[in-house]
């Protein structure tokens, strides 16, 4: 299982860009984490001590609530859950903060400043994250709007 990606096809859940410049601890060329794919599923199972952190699937992959872990879910070798699907949440919920007014100015910034994109490719990144927000839940430091 890779982080950000599903936990049964494999394919990668988040959206990512390519570090363009060498920063603080970034290393040029290393793939970086933006924001989860809005239709992401996370879900947690539970285990002997409690549950699971949140585990993400694709929207065909994801497990409905009582589901038991897929085959090969495993960390080091030991399976990561041994109970049935506990709790499910939608990225465009879970993460409802990545899509914020806050966040979209934190981004911009944040893709010019440390990862060093070229205006262009800041203005693509910015129009999928425009997209992926379109029917988000709205939240701002206040609560829902």
């Amino acid at each position: 299982m890779k982080p950000a990606h599903c936990a049964v096809c494999d394919t990668l859940r988040w959206r990512t860009v390519v570090q363009q410049v060498e920063r603080n601890e970034a290393k040029a060329g290393a793939v970086v984490g933006l924001w989860p794919k809005p239709d992401t599923i996370f879900a947690s199972y539970a285990t002997p001590t409690g549950f699971t952190s949140p585990i993400a699937f694709c929207p065909g992959h994801a497990p409905a609530l009582g589901d038991s872990a897929p085959a090969g879910l495993t960390s080091g070798g030991e399976p990561i859950a041994t109970g049935p699907c506990v709790q499910l949440s939608i990225a465009k919920t879970r993460h409802a903060v990545c899509f914020t007014d806050e966040h979209g100015a934190f981004l911009r910034a944040h893709l010019a400043d440390q990862i060093g994109l070229a205006e262009s490719e800041r203005d693509a990144v910015m129009a999928q994250w425009a997209n992926d927000r379109s029917d988000a839940p709205r939240v701002t430091s206040g609560g829902r709007r």
